[in-house]
């Protein structure tokens, strides 16, 4: 099964995270050397007993499904893709708006499945999997690493998913094998909390084994399902009884009763649903199942999913009931605090961590905390007035949702790989000033990579820095092709906005030839509410721009220059400036 994961984008309370006086946070904190303990009976990351609920694919696919649950059957693992080249060009980024869905379920402490591909979808001429054996891509997969890192919660990595979909990734044997070997390498030397999944297609070629990387670099193996033929044909049998001889864990990385959009109720349940399950209960070594709980006909760029219909259960009370009645059997875990969720994971290792010292406001920014590190734990947790709302694996938070002139009192407590939580640490009280400053780097002296340059339908693209005549820096675009339409290329950087507030957006720009854009500050996902926008005339002689904004809800936001249109050779931006009153 080949999917896009449509940019939803970035970024709320962990902008911070990456942006922290341009450090690199992996060099802050010695979590690394932990003592996690898994019981030699099970694989990393899989419970004792039960089975992890798990969804997608889109974050509104995702709401969707947890909505419909309620609060007893929440799913506990949330699905995502990722792509080394071609679907996102910043891991950072990419992990941001990650982080920004797991922010949208905060009384449930969700883990992340990843499915990472190694092609570019639907053209098997174009895997480069041998590029990832080579080391040739191993600047990407350190930034993807660093990433998965930034989430602190564990994660599931499906490394070139489907990997015998020959006809649609074109993947070979060999250099498949060396490719997922070297990325669980390079994951396993930084101690991350990440499992290795080996990943088929029920509807691919018969000779997976071929592929197999080996048992001392797989932890899960996995199988994808969609047309009711594959549940449990030949292949999937036959994958299921071999993991069994491996004593692997399996994991349904994907599925979804595809080409029954026009079947319901019963019938529905009973072609796929009722097979589904039934397949479930008789495998044991079955521990997670993930359902993409979609409308295929809704993807105008993949029309060849168009007939696989209308998957999402809401559609249908007696597909609803069923589902539910389901997840209410005891055969299956749900979303649930992280420390049951990890207590679930992990043995006890018989300690509980120590509490935090010496929490306090960095003198170098206004919402940022800093504590002395530990070593040993999973993560640390931030509360915020009484009520968590992050976790993370480096000693320092940056609190973007924290608006002008706004006030809070915050304290840290550590939380051990097996569940067991610290005491809170000393509270401290955070107070902003009644104006900040939303972008960083908007002279682009310092770290380029909090800009970005978005791509669609074609269009293309870079970005650079270039020295300006009173000795700083500017930003250039270059588009290399344009479509006519605006949005398809996008220069941007991701703030977090407070509901009520007013925002002054200022920057200059100029072209090196006569053209038009627009700028404007967004909403990162849908419907894409434009909370301010201005209509450039661009020429070769710099001009200032001002524009106001009001922001009507507490949002993750793009300030984006939209260049998909312009004629130029290449367009300098600077002095970018975002404000944001009390």
């Amino acid at each position: 099964m080949r999917i896009i994961k449509f940019p939803t984008y970035i970024f709320a309370l962990a902008l911070g995270l990456f942006a922290c006086s341009g450090e690199n946070p992996a060099q802050d904190s010695d979590t690394g050397s932990s003592s996690r303990e898994t019981p030699l009976s099970r694989a990393l990351l899989e419970p004792e007993e039960g089975i992890l609920n798990c969804a997608g694919q889109s974050d509104a696919d995702f709401a969707d499904y947890a909505n419909l649950l309620g609060a007893d059957y929440q799913p506990a693992v949330t699905m995502h893709y990722f792509g080394l080249k071609g679907w996102w060009t910043d891991a950072k980024n990419w992990a941001l708006s990650v982080q920004n869905q797991l922010n949208q379920h905060p009384s449930t402490y969700l883990s992340v499945q990843v499915g990472l591909s190694l092609t570019k979808d639907g053209d098997p001429d174009l895997h480069y999997e041998a590029e990832v054996a080579s080391g040739a891509l191993d600047a990407e997969i350190d930034s993807f690493l660093d990433a998965l890192e930034s989430l602190a919660r564990p994660v599931y990595l499906r490394i070139g998913y489907e990997f015998n979909g020959t006809a649609w990734n074109g993947y070979e044997p060999d250099s498949y094998r060396k490719a997922f070997q070297h990325i669980a390498d390079k994951a396993r030397a930084r101690q991350l909390e990440v499992a290795m999944v080996w990943n088929a297609a029920a509807s691919g070629v018969s000779n997976y084994m071929d592929f197999y990387p080996g048992d001392a670099y797989v932890d899960w193996w996995g199988v994808n399902f969609f047309q009711p033929s594959q549940i449990g044909n030949t292949l999937s049998q036959d994958l299921l009884t071999k993991a069994k001889e491996h004593a692997k864990p399996i994991m349904i990385g994907e599925s979804s009763p595809a080409g029954l959009g026009t079947m319901v109720g019963q019938e529905r349940w009973n072609t796929w649903f009722a097979p589904y399950f039934q397949l479930i209960k008789d495998n044991p070594q079955i521990k997670m199942f993930c359902y993409i709980n979609t409308d295929w006909t809704a993807y105008p760029d993949f029309p060849q999913w168009k007939s696989w219909g209308d998957a999402r259960l809401q559609n249908d009370t007696l597909v609803t009931r069923l589902y539910k009645e389901e997840m209410a059997s005891g055969r299956y875990l749900h979303g649930a605090s992280e420390s049951i969720s990890r207590a679930r994971l992990y043995a006890d290792d018989g300690t509980t961590p120590p509490a935090i010292v010496s929490l306090h406001i960095d003198e170098t920014s206004s919402n940022l905390l800093r504590w002395d590190s530990v070593s040993g734990i999973a993560s640390y947790i931030v509360e915020k007035n009484g009520e968590t709302i992050a976790s993370t694996r480096y000693p320092f938070y940056q609190d973007a949702s924290l608006g002008a002139g706004e006030s809070a009192q915050y304290t840290v407590r550590a939380i051990s790989y097996s569940g067991k939580m610290g005491t809170p640490s000393a509270s401290v009280t955070l107070t902003m000033p009644i104006q900040v400053e939303k972008i960083i780097n908007g002279n682009f002296s310092g770290d380029a990579s909090v800009w970005y340059v978005l791509q669609f339908n074609g269009a293309t693209g870079s970005y650079t820095t270039i020295p300006d005549a009173q000795g700083g820096q500017v930003a250039q675009i270059q588009p290399t092709k344009t479509t006519g339409t605006n949005w398809h290329l996008q220069f941007a950087q991701s703030i977090s906005l407070v509901k009520g507030k007013q925002y002054d957006i200022s920057f200059r720009a100029r072209s090196a030839t006569p053209t038009s854009a627009e700028v404007m500050l967004q909403q990162q996902a849908d419907p894409y509410t434009v909370y301010g926008n201005l209509a450039l005339d661009l020429d070769t002689d710099w001009k200032d721009y001002t524009f106001t904004a009001e922001a009507s809800a507490a949002e993750t936001a793009r300030m984006t220059f939209m260049l998909g249109a312009t004629e130029s050779a290449s367009i300098e931006i600077d002095d970018v400036s975002v404000l944001e009153h009390k």
